[in-house]
């Protein structure tokens, strides 16, 4: 029980200290909603839109569709984080270490979703 929490934390500070050494997926990450914001916000800024009632502003509409975009992406490369760990070989070391799966599994997602909520 008690490996099994410190494989999960280690997994978990093992994607922070990824995540926070990659300063180009953070400013990728930072810079992309902005600059779709930035571009779409303001090139609407005043055009009316079918189907869109006239009191809502075209940025309140694009916003939520912004975090749906950010969490499915997110999802993805979470998905390719495992795919370039088993080809490095990490994933094997990580399979055959005497901890439960699940506590693999759990430490992955809980790392991966700390990065994707920062």
């Amino acid at each position: 029980m008690m490996a099994d929490k410190q494989a999960m934390y280690g997994l978990w500070t093992r994607e922070l200290t990824r995540y926070l050494r990659s300063w180009s997926q953070i400013v990728g990450w930072l810079a992309t909603p902005l600059l779709i914001l930035g571009f779409f916000a303001f090139s609407f800024l005043g055009v009316a839109l079918p189907g869109l009632p006239a009191d809502v502003e075209y940025v309140q509409y694009l916003v939520p569709v912004m975090a749906g975009f950010t969490i499915l992406f997110s999802a993805s490369f979470t998905g390719l984080g495992i795919l370039s760990d088993r080809d490095v070989g990490f994933l094997k070391e990580i399979l055959v270490a005497p901890v439960n799966r699940r506590a693999i599994v759990l430490g992955w997602t809980a790392g991966r979703a700390t990065t994707a909520i920062i």
